[in-house]
């Protein structure tokens, strides 16, 4: 976790980022939950560990992420129909 806190607080001395927030869960505990910088820079305000952000343009890389997640524990198979885990989608 030191080399997370090390490149945060870096990137936001050298106003790479101005603020960001970690969250690591492993085996359902919490073992990083951590805010650095500012969520409003210009007045100065600080990043809250429970701040929230819009992410535009990320949910193809999350669902990405997801799924292949899925398919490397064997919990989800790429040429199943869609409709195996959203039945809504049987009969489009």
């Amino acid at each position: 976790m030191n080399l997370i806190d090390s490149l945060l607080n870096h990137a936001v001395s050298n106003h790479e980022i101005p603020g960001a927030v970690v969250y690591i869960e492993r085996n359902g505990k919490v073992v990083f939950h951590k805010a650095y910088g500012y969520r409003n820079l210009e007045n100065k305000v600080i990043m809250c560990k429970d701040d929230i952000f819009r992410m535009a343009s990320m949910t193809k890389a999350l669902t990405a992420v997801a799924v292949l997640q899925l398919y490397e524990r064997g919990w989800l198979f790429l040429d199943d129909k869609v409709s195996k885990y959203i039945p809504e989608f049987k009969n489009p």
